[in-house]
């Protein structure tokens, strides 16, 4: 395993900042990983009150979630937001370059996780 170089780097910065924009109304309140003014912290807070106000929660772990997204669907769905044309087939070599189909669950043993109403649903 080693770090994408520079100039991959740069673009996968500028490609995550377009498509942050594009995203970032149609995400649900409860989404905090890589978004201006959320973060770990606020994230804690947040389970906190979920736990306060009871119910029932699940913790699991995807194995390798992010390699088996279907690339047709991913596509399709981005398809749906992003125009036609060059910065659409940059997204497309991104996709292409990744590998995978399928997942499987593990069961991590003890139980956190979202709470059983649907997590973020309110």
């Amino acid at each position: 395993m080693s770090a994408a170089p520079f100039r991959d780097r740069v673009v996968q910065h500028l490609v995550g900042c377009v498509l942050e924009r594009l995203f970032e109304r149609r995400l649900i309140h409860e989404t905090y990983a890589n978004r201006v003014g959320k973060g770990t912290h606020k994230a804690i807070a947040r389970c906190q009150e979920f736990v306060r106000e009871g119910g029932f929660f699940l913790k699991l772990d995807i194995v390798k979630y992010f390699p088996s997204i279907d690339h047709e669907i991913l596509l399709a769905e981005l398809a749906r937001v992003v125009r036609p044309g060059a910065f659409f087939e940059l997204l497309r070599t991104i996709v292409a370059s990744g590998s995978g189909v399928g997942f499987r669950v593990e069961n991590p043993g003890s139980g956190y996780g979202v709470r059983g109403t649907g997590f973020g649903e309110r």
